[in-house]
Order: structure tokens, then C-alpha cells, then sequence
């Protein structure tokens, strides 16, 4: 089959894995990675999150094995995929089916082939363990921390052996999308969330909903979109069939996709340093991702926060992948 896959293997230096909660969105930052990166996407864990983790590990053989069919992963290759905890670590799991469909995957036909569904037999293997073998790895994460906070109880010396930590989490100042205060992702296991930005990584690129709001998918790439007819175009298509509704209304943040495009593109993102800390007192602001705008904590930053992304450069560059000229 035709593919359109542009590994750019000289500009990143780094394996990379991604913690994930398939998810529409998941599904196109996935997608989109193994256009980028290809074979240096060495691995996966399901996390709790957009639907429970036996969910989440389903969907994301579902995605991978569809992805393969259509000839958009690289050739011969054989990712790890790792099963995750089932719960956060205090709370009670959030729902969260209503967003993604029935399905956690937008009600998608797309099914899993043997060679992605041996691993849902297997048991939690803790990503300490899962990224021993790994030397300068970037995680990925675009679910509730759970999965990392939970190594990190396990084996805090984790924090020096991944050279780089992105996180799609979080609200600065765009407000919360699942309580009054706080974004989904922190909101579905804030003591995790609380536990990984004070653990002392090196580097921790913090991509919350302020960021993707700037770059919203509006009617007018849908129309573009919907005008394309090649594998990787419909698969996007496919995936974003459940929210154009939503597109059209009033625009869909891409959060997980941003996410991405912000850990490869960083020059296209308007980045702040800055400390954020995490309520979990439980009140109000349970969940919610305080900043330090003026430092009145006194701490130095903890994270690298993306204010903003260029919709120009996002959307120009999202239909090059696609129509490749």
C-alpha cells in the first residue's frame, strides 16, 4: 500500500514511548508520531483515563492494528505494548465514554488483530520496569498520570533515566473542562498528577488546554480534510468523524495532537517557565494546575508551560503530512 510516512531520523535523537488513554485524539497523535518519528516510537503502556484501562489497552491494539493495515507503520516494526494500573492512585475513576463514544473510540468498525491482542492477557507491568532497557527517552504522556506516578512509588531513580518528560495535562488560565477548576487529565488522578511534577525530572514540557485552544480544528480544515482521499487522510477522517459537530460549531481543541506537535515543533509554541503545583485537598479546586505567575512560592520552575501554538504552522504543516506534494 501507498504510505506517506517522512521519518525525519537525523532531527530526533531520542526513543520515545507513549502512555496513552485511546481516545480520538490519542488515536491522531499516535497516528501522526509514526508519520514523525516511525520506528523510535519503541513502545506504549494503557493508562486509565478516557475509559478504564482494559478499555484503553483495547483500543489501542484496535488503532495500531488498523494503522498497520493501511500501511502506515513502518515495516517489521514490533513495538512493546505494556498494560497499566486499572486505577488511580486515591480517587474513584472517572467516566468519561460520553466523549470518545460507546467504545472509548468514536463507535470506529476497526478491529484488533492477533498480533496486538496477545498483551491484553497479561498483567500491569509497571513502567519502571517497562523502560529499563531505554537510554535517553522521551515519554509522552497524554493520560492521567497514574501509570508514572506509580513507577515513581516504586523506583524513584526512574526521574533520571527519562531525558525528557511531555505531559498533555492541566489549565493555566483557559479554566477547567471537567470541574470549574481543573482539565480532565489532572482532574482524573490529581494526586498523581501532584506527585509527578514534584518528582525532579530534568525536563518536564507541560502542554495544558491553554495551548491547543489557540489552534483549534475548525470548519475550514474539515472541509480540506474531508476533500482528501489517500490512506493517512481518511484514517484522520475516520477518527474525527465523531466530533464534527463539534468542529463545525464552534472548533475542537486536538489536545493530545498538539501535545505532540508541540514535543517535535517546539519552535512553533510560545513557552513560559514556570512553577505549577497541583490542588489535591479536595475542596473546589481538586485536580486544578496552579501556576505561579508572579512566584510567590519562592520555587524555582518545574515545568516549561505552552501558552500558545501557531495555528498557521500547525494547520499548514498537519495538510503537508496529509498531501504530501
Amino acid at each position: 500500500m501507498t504510505t506517506n510516512i517522512i521519518f525525519n531520523m537525523t532531527k530526533i535523537p531520542s526513543a520515545f514511548w507513549i502512555d496513552t488513554d485511546p481516545g480520538l485524539d490519542d488515536g491522531l497523535a499516535i497516528l501522526f508520531a509514526l508519520q514523525e518519528v516511525g520506528p523510535k516510537l519503541v513502545g506504549f503502556s494503557s493508562a486509565q483515563g478516557n475509559a478504564s484501562e482494559a478499555v484503553a489497552a483495547r483500543n489501542l491494539g484496535r488503532l495500531l492494528s488498523h494503522f498497520e493495515a493501511e500501511g502506515l507503520s513502518p515495516a517489521n516494526w514490533q513495538p512493546r505494548l505494556v498494560r497499566g494500573r486499572p486505577d488511580p492512585l486515591v480517587r474513584k475513576r472517572l467516566e468519561m465514554e460520553n466523549v470518545h463514544g460507546a467504545d472509548g473510540l468514536g463507535d470506529l468498525p476497526w478491529q484488533a488483530s492477533p498480533a496486538y491482542t496477545a498483551f491484553l492477557d497479561e498483567k500491569p507491568l509497571g513502567l519502571e520496569t517497562a523502560l529499563a532497557d531505554y537510554d535517553k527517552l522521551r515519554l509522552i504522556c497524554l493520560a492521567p498520570l497514574t501509570n508514572l506516578a506509580a513507577a515513581l512509588q516504586n523506583d524513584p531513580t526512574l526521574v533520571g533515566r527519562i531525558e525528557q518528560l511531555v505531559i498533555m495535562g492541566g489549565s493555566l488560565r483557559a479554566g477547567g473542562n471537567s470541574s470549574m477548576a481543573a482539565e480532565y487529565n489532572f482532574y482524573a488522578d490529581p494526586e498523581a498528577a501532584a506527585l509527578v511534577l514534584e518528582a525532579g525530572f530534568k525536563e518536564i514540557w507541560l502542554i495544558p488546554t491553554d495551548a491547543p485552544l489557540t489552534a483549534r480544528m475548525r470548519a475550514t480544515e474539515l472541509a480540506r480534510l474531508d476533500s482528501l482521499d489517500n490512506p493517512l487522510a481518511r484514517c484522520v477522517g475516520d477518527l474525527l468523524s465523531a466530533w464534527h459537530e463539534r468542529i463545525l460549531s464552534r472548533g475542537q481543541g486536538m489536545y493530545d495532537l498538539m501535545a505532540w506537535f508541540a514535543a517535535i515543533h517546539p519552535e512553533w509554541v510560545e513557552w513560559q517557565p514556570l512553577y505549577v503545583a497541583v490542588d489535591t485537598a479536595g475542596g473546589l479546586a481538586y485536580g486544578a494546575s496552579i501556576a505561579d505567575w508572579r512566584g510567590r512560592s519562592g520555587k524555582p520552575p518545574n515545568v516549561r508551560a505552552a501558552l500558545s501554538i501557531a495555528p498557521d504552522k500547525v494547520w499548514n504543516y498537519f495538510f503537508q503530512v496529509l498531501d504530501p506534494v
